[in-house]
């Protein structure tokens, strides 16, 4: 979304490195999430005044407040993912559906990043109805087949129109590599589904990207859409919060890229050529 909003870059990759103590504010509750949302609102708050005048918003004269900025003032079309844990709805908070696009970005980012047992379930209203929303990865954890269907149906299944798709992982880990079986014993029960390593957590979400994995490689075969995945493989399994102080530490839990993510790679740079998109030259 900050991208969508033309914050940049060098400022972005800053964000987690200098503000993680900031954002992961310990709550300090047995009865609460983790950590508390404050940061997050802070954070963001922050960097909309400091970079406003550059923003890439509409009416952009009447968004003098962080609070007056809603999803429908984002020029380019953009899309989080928020699950309503109580009336068991996908949610899809985009800057180009009238219904929704007055939501405000705060909103739509506290909702997003509400990841279970981290950050506190976000609630607000919105045109009289309640929202009680989690992190959407619980439904969507790779969203791409579902933006694509919603492209597609925006342009009435046009045969003719090809799309192309680029995600962007966070990366994977198989669990052949763990060394940790279900707490060391092998149980099948709850304690050692909620517990264990990989936890019923880890296979449900990791089952999802999964199952998109699949639909996105049967959808490129038809020629309509053409899909690059980068996904880069780590070494071990890395928390939300894992203490992480620079970029160089991040090395630690990366595998060597493997031939099929350095083709996938050049791949990705050609389609954003091709598609347009102003990408940074660097040095690696």
């Amino acid at each position: 979304m900050m991208l969508a909003l033309d914050f940049p870059l060098s400022t972005i990759k800053k964000i987690f490195p200098e503000k993680k103590g900031e954002i992961f504010n310990k709550e300090h509750s047995l009865t609460k999430a983790k950590y508390t949302d404050k940061g997050l609102h802070s954070v963001f708050t922050e960097l909309f005044y400091k970079h406003r005048d550059r923003l890439r918003i509409r009416d952009k004269e009447k968004v003098k407040m962080v609070t007056d900025l809603t999803m429908g003032h984002i020029i380019q079309r953009c899309a989080v993912t928020a699950y309503d844990y109580k009336t068991c709805q996908p949610h899809w908070f985009s800057s180009y559906e009238k219904g929704i696009s007055g939501i405000t970005v705060m909103d739509a980012l506290l909702s997003t990043s509400a990841a279970p047992t981290y950050f506190p379930i976000h609630k607000f209203i919105y045109k009289e109805q309640k929202y009680n929303c989690i992190d959407g990865g619980v439904w969507g954890n790779d969203p791409s087949v579902y933006g694509l269907f919603k492209e597609r149906i925006r342009n009435s299944f046009d045969r003719f129109r090809t799309y192309n798709v680029i995600a962007i992982v966070t990366g994977h880990q198989s669990f052949t590599d763990t060394k940790k079986p279900l707490l060391k014993l092998e149980l099948e029960n709850t304690l050692g589904w909620a517990l264990g390593k990989p936890s019923i957590i880890d296979i449900l979400m990791t089952a999802s990207s999964s199952v998109v994995e699949s639909m996105s490689k049967m959808i490129s075969k038809t020629g309509v859409v053409f899909v690059v995945k980068l996904q880069i493989k780590l070494k071990k399994e890395m928390e939300l919060d894992d203490d992480i102080h620079s970029i160089d530490d991040q090395q630690k839990y990366l595998a060597e890229p493997s031939k099929e993510f350095l083709i996938d790679l050049h791949g990705a740079v050609n389609l954003t050529m091709m598609m347009g998109i102003n990408i940074e030259k660097r040095n690696k």
